[in-house]
């Protein structure tokens, strides 16, 4: 399996106005996802492509530059599967583009069998998320796009109307729902199909009913989530995201400070 997560970030100055949970912090999100990379141990071919949206500066003074910098212990692990990349943005929807045309640009290299994750600056994953999307990738489940959240607004009266198909992978439990946020995954041959949809749309909200809806395509997302977008009222149910933050915060202290074997 060879999958790409184009990771979306940029100054934290620019993320002001949300409810955020109080464990919440762009570098524990950030860590939580390199983390489970690593974890994973290389068994398949998974890139994470940091998109930062900003100057130079700006990078330098971000959280980010530490992870990738020659003078961290553990840059020969982290630059073995990941990397940052400028793009030139200034808000949602034009960071929603560059992010497009730089993997448009990557897919013209490819083997034609990549999957493709996009993924925001704010999400927290379950430690176990990859190996719950490879069963789900090994089953006959069929998809044509993959939300790791379980939207919390999906238990609300905003969608007590709402009826899902059900799927079970072997592992997992996975349901289908008209839409979800800007965070989600298809596979290279999607992308292509639909690149034009998601190109020029500007809310997240619209363009999803029209593809599930008017087009009949398959979006499903987990039960309980693998991921959760850091919202205070609309986090995932059903897991503890504040012990899997709190991981998250070892994580990241390890990841930046962890000395070579025989270092000082």
């Amino acid at each position: 399996m060879n999958l790409t997560i184009y990771y979306r970030h940029t100054s934290a100055s620019r993320s002001l106005g949300k409810s955020r949970p109080a464990w919440f912090s762009h570098e524990i999100c950030f860590a939580n996802l390199l983390q489970s990379i690593l974890q994973h141990g290389g068994r398949d071919a998974i890139r994470l492509e940091a998109l930062f949206d900003g100057t130079q500066e700006d990078l330098q003074n971000d959280f980010l530059s530490t992870y990738f910098s020659s003078e961290n212990d553990n840059h020969e692990r982290i630059s073995a599967v990941a990397r940052v990349r400028m793009i030139k943005g200034g808000n949602q929807i034009a960071a929603w583009r560059a992010c497009m045309a730089e993997a448009s640009k990557d897919l013209q290299s490819s083997d034609g069998n990549r999957m493709l994750y996009f993924l925001e600056n704010d999400y927290l994953h379950t430690p176990n998320w990859i190996e719950e999307f490879l069963s789900l990738c090994a089953s006959n489940v069929p998809f044509d796009y993959i939300s790791f959240y379980d939207h919390g607004d999906k238990y609300t009266p905003l969608y007590r109307n709402l009826r899902s198909k059900i799927f079970f992978s072997g592992t997992h439990h996975w349901r289908t729902v008209p839409s979800t946020c800007w965070t989600f995954l298809m596979s290279e041959r999607t992308f292509k199909r639909d690149y034009l949809y998601f190109k020029y749309v500007e809310r997240d909200r619209r363009n999803f009913p029209f593809l599930t809806k008017w087009l009949g395509r398959t979006l499903l997302t987990p039960m309980p989530g693998l991921s959760t977008h850091s919202a205070e009222a609309l986090l995932s149910p059903g897991v503890d995201w504040g012990a899997v933050a709190e991981q998250a915060r070892a994580d990241a202290n390890l990841l930046k400070r962890q000395r070579k074997a025989g270092g000082a």
